[in-house]
């Protein structure tokens, strides 16, 4: 959306040129989601685990 919306002003604010400014919130973009995804793999399968034995019983 920053991308869309905002391009220009967040190139100036984050000093980068806006044709690189893709390949940069493309990166962020992997590097965050990449954590995010580990984290939440974690986290559904500990839920998903507490779920099945309630149900169980």
């Amino acid at each position: 959306m920053i991308y869309l919306f905002a391009a220009q002003s967040f190139a100036n604010i984050r000093k980068i040129a806006i044709d690189t400014l893709g390949k940069f919130l493309l990166l962020v973009g992997l590097k965050n989601g990449t954590l995010e995804i580990i984290v939440a793999v974690i986290i559904v399968t500990a839920v998903v685990k507490a779920l099945k034995s309630s149900f169980k019983e």
